[in-house]
């Protein structure tokens, strides 16, 4: 049976506001070129959701499949837009009312910005709450691998971070 627009577009809206944060998080963590804000990158996100939702089948949850469309727009934006380091697109001050020391948030954000995909989007969902097997799906990956590269990544965050 096919979805009356306007049904359409309040299912929408309702899952966007049920993934609101988890995207939002997810385009600040892309630090795109400066011709990019977070907003204009959040709207690209949006857009590209709306044109890919009549295509969610639901044969994964929707939040992997809202991150899996988000993750993959934000890295054609970043290959487009050749992903220059730029300075963070958050507020220090949240940081640091939250105990972190403002050059501790910048140091991992620099590490995670180092590494490879997919090890890079791997650190994205562990950061948003992704089990292992939600991962596999976001990825392509087997949940073997991922726990593998996460176990790796962790390894090399730590000795990057530490200098060992």
């Amino acid at each position: 049976m096919k979805r009356h627009k306007r049904d359409t577009a309040a299912l929408f809206d309702a899952m966007v506001m049920r993934h609101r944060d988890m995207l939002w998080s997810l385009c600040i963590s892309y630090r795109l070129a400066p011709s990019w804000t977070v907003e204009d990158a959040f709207q690209q996100v949006l857009e590209t959701l709306w044109v890919s939702y009549p295509g969610f089948k639901g044969h994964s949850s929707e939040r992997t499949w809202v991150y899996r469309v988000a993750d993959r727009t934000l890295q054609r934006i970043a290959r487009r837009t050749s992903n220059r380091q730029q300075p963070l697109a958050y507020d220090i001050g949240t940081l640091e009312s939250e105990g972190y020391a403002p050059h501790a948030a910048t140091d991992i954000y620099n590490i995670i910005d180092s590494l490879d995909e997919p090890d890079r989007t791997i650190v994205r969902c562990v950061v948003e709450g992704y089990s292992c097997d939600e991962i596999a799906l976001n990825t392509g990956l087997t949940t073997n691998a991922v726990s593998m590269r996460l176990s790796r990544v962790r390894k090399k965050i730590k000795s990057i971070y530490y200098g060992e």
